[in-house]
């Protein structure tokens, strides 16, 4: 299958600016720019479909079941969001990590969570 991938960092910062102070946001991403071809796969120039390694998606999905009963509980006993959603990404990326494709380590080594302001901040996705 192959997937169109579109980088247009002016919608995720407008994106990420628009979900306001009040929502706890962080953003795990690699600091490669080859990652997201990890990730789904590329079409290599010799025209041969290359499949994708996925990392990312499947860190997100291990750590679904904890984040939905994590976040009931935070509601339920009205605890900082924000710390509850920290650790989560921070979880995310220990896992992202795990699963990357291992060639040299730069992939696993350029996996990060960081607040969304962080991230914009150092715009770290350009």
């Amino acid at each position: 299958m192959a997937v169109d991938v579109i980088s247009d960092t002016k919608k995720l910062d407008a994106l990420l600016k628009s979900l306001g102070d009040e929502s706890p946001v962080w953003v795990v991403h690699d600091r490669v720019d080859y990652g997201i071809h990890q990730e789904f796969g590329f079409v290599h120039k010799s025209g041969n479909h290359v499949s994708g390694k996925p990392f990312m998606r499947p860190a997100v999905e291990e750590i679904r079941p904890a984040f939905d009963k994590g976040w009931g509980v935070v509601i339920d006993k009205n605890l900082d969001p924000e710390d509850f959603v920290a650790s989560m990404a921070f979880k995310v990326e220990g896992v992202a990590k795990r699963e990357a494709p291992y060639i040299t380590g730069d992939l696993e080594g350029s996996i990060a969570a960081k607040s969304a302001d962080k991230f914009i901040e150092n715009r770290e996705y350009e």
